[in-house]
């Protein structure tokens, strides 16, 4: 990694995934208030979702993105965008029936609601995959090389087939690449 230039986004990153897991393995520790609760959780759907809008902007700062390549960010985050979009839903729907059940039996213990467990367990399945792929990329983000023309961007293009309408620019972006 270059000397500092991508490390506040890097921190950033990984601030938003200390956060996340923090809350989720603490909230229910704690107890608060349903206030408190509801609070905790808008932080971390916020976090959540600038989590994403600073790894969308790490996306659009790449050579790669602004050479016009963006299939091949794609291709090689897919998972991830997968996995980030699909744990936002999953965490924001958990907490609404979470705090849907609280505010309605307060005093009442609803984790034995069939709904509500199964939506738990599959927020935290989710939740590991979206950790490791979301730190994984993170951390791929911070390399130099998504920052510059590079040789591994040459060869991805060279494997491009030729003739497909919506990858022409990427074959014109390839010619032009090798002139310079």
């Amino acid at each position: 990694m270059q000397s500092g230039k991508y490390f506040g986004a890097l921190f950033l990153l990984l601030l938003f995934l200390f956060i996340d897991i923090f809350l989720n393995c603490f909230i229910f520790t704690f107890r608060v208030e349903n206030v408190v609760v509801l609070v905790l959780y808008i932080f971390q759907d916020i976090c959540l979702v600038f989590a994403l809008i600073v790894m969308s902007l790490m996306f659009v700062n790449t050579y790669i993105f602004q050479a016009g390549l963006v299939k091949i960010l794609v291709k090689k985050f897919k998972l991830t965008i997968i996995t980030n979009i699909l744990y936002l839903c999953i965490t924001i729907a958990f907490h609404i029936v979470d705090l849907n059940k609280r505010w309605k039996y307060p005093d009442y213990y609803y984790w034995d609601n069939f709904d509500l467990s199964i939506l738990f367990t599959i927020q935290r399945l989710v939740a590991a995959f979206h950790y490791y792929f979301y730190k994984r990329t993170a951390l791929r983000l911070a390399d130099p090389l998504f920052y510059k023309d590079s040789q591994w961007i040459r060869n991805w293009l060279k494997g491009v087939k030729t003739g497909e309408h919506h990858q022409t620019s990427m074959v014109m972006t390839s010619h032009t690449l090798n002139k310079s």
